[in-house]
């Protein structure tokens, strides 16, 4: 059992390639602001090479001293789906299924003759395509994009508004088209941070020096006659039982309670 790949030739050359430029163009207006987007022109990379590979799972076996020969086709795919597609990726993993049952083996065995046999061709047509000009301008096309992408990120992260905002500023290559919207943009979010910084300075006047403990004290239930014996009661057993003036081994013990019992009077 081997995995067999043949060359076919097409008979037409693959006129859809990559496109040759990239522009920046504005589709509409919104508030007669130009909104700026981007588009493929000058038309398509033509490919001239029309070479396709047909995969096929061969057995070959000896039967009562005769050879019998089985081929089961997989897949024919072209040169170039081989530039930037995994094979899988060319037909369905189900068509393996009635090969694998014939042969009398699993599917990941088809697959792992499949891809010994096209993994070093599809490496070969990879370092070709790479050197082609149709290649090296679809990189700088997606490098471009890219950045683009991560710029509109940044533009709305940085000035707090939609990313969609920095349509109507920059184009895909960067270049500004309307320094006025963004002049308003960056003076709205400066209005904006101050009002933030002046926000927070008020706020924070408001509560310095508060106690906060308050928040948490438990309410009295005395009256203000009471609270007056109380702090005469407090007083006088301080004087009682501080440490300064007792020595004696639960004096300090009874002063906690004191002052656990003041807290609890609120005096």
């Amino acid at each position: 059992m081997f995995c067999v790949i043949q060359e076919i030739q097409r008979k037409k050359v693959n006129a859809y390639g990559e496109y040759r430029e990239l522009e920046a163009y504005s589709p509409y207006e919104i508030d007669d602001r130009p909104k700026y987007s981007y588009q493929y022109t000058g038309g398509r990379f033509e490919r001239p090479i029309k070479t396709a590979y047909k995969i096929s799972i061969h057995e070959s076996k000896r039967v009562n001293g005769v050879v019998t020969k089985k081929q089961y086709p997989v897949t024919t795919v072209d040169y170039y789906s081989l530039t930037d597609s995994w094979i899988g990726d060319c037909f369905h993993e189900k068509k393996l299924v009635p090969i694998a049952a014939a042969l009398n083996t699993s599917v990941g065995d088809i697959w792992a003759l499949i891809n010994a046999k096209v993994d070093p061709l599809q490496e070969r047509i990879k370092a070709e395509y790479q050197k082609t000009k149709e290649y090296k301008t679809h990189a700088r096309h997606e490098k471009i994009i890219k950045k683009y992408q991560s710029q509109k990120q940044a533009f709305a992260k940085g000035y707090g508004v939609a990313a969609d905002e920095y349509d109507y500023c920059y184009n895909v290559f960067g270049e500004i088209m309307n320094q006025k919207y963004l002049d308003e943009i960056i003076a709205a979010d400066r209005q904006r941070q101050q009002s933030y910084s002046s926000y927070y300075e008020r706020e924070s006047s408001n509560y310095s020096g508060y106690d906060y403990s308050k928040l948490f004290k438990k309410a009295s239930s005395y009256s203000d006659d009471e609270k007056a014996h109380l702090k005469k009661f407090y007083r006088t057993l301080s004087k009682t039982y501080h440490p300064d003036v007792n020595q004696e081994a639960d004096a300090t013990e009874a002063m906690k309670l004191l002052n656990k019992l003041k807290d609890d009077w609120d005096i």
